[in-house]
């Protein structure tokens, strides 16, 4: 930092903190945009950025194609659409880790209130919500 110009050289550090809880740990099913148990369905527009996940439902119920997924698709089995990967080993590891996940955002404090608890009464389409943690009782 010494060779840098004395209008570049950082005269004041900063230390941001974010308000609210931190991040959840997602583990394995961070790079997932959708993952599922039974069905993924679309009405076969948009692009879906990230990898899609069925299991434990066969990937004859994923009814996506390759061209839709900007990522990958992972099945349990050879049924899914082409370009489908299986791998039934990492699905199972990712449910595990999407259940702990959930365990760990359900088990969050503070407990939500105000304009964080239910916000829309749980119809969220169209809304926009900054960060934080929200809670739906339904």
């Amino acid at each position: 930092m010494n060779d840098l110009p004395g209008w570049l050289k950082p005269t004041t550090v900063w230390l941001l903190l974010a308000a609210g809880p931190a991040p959840l740990n997602l583990r394995s099913t961070a790079s997932f945009t959708i993952f599922a148990a039974t069905t993924i369905t679309t009405t076969g527009s948009g692009a879906i950025n990230g990898d899609v996940g069925l299991s434990p439902g066969t990937g004859a119920a994923i009814h996506l194609t390759d061209a839709q997924v900007k990522g990958t698709i992972y099945a349990v089995d050879d049924a899914g659409p082409p370009g489908s990967v299986k791998a039934p080993s990492l699905l199972e590891i990712a449910k595990g880790d999407l259940t702990a996940a959930y365990n760990e955002a359900r088990d969050l404090v503070p407990v939500p209130v105000g304009s964080f608890l239910n916000p829309g009464a749980g119809n969220i389409g169209g809304m926009t919500l900054g960060p934080g943690l929200y809670k739906f009782n339904g």
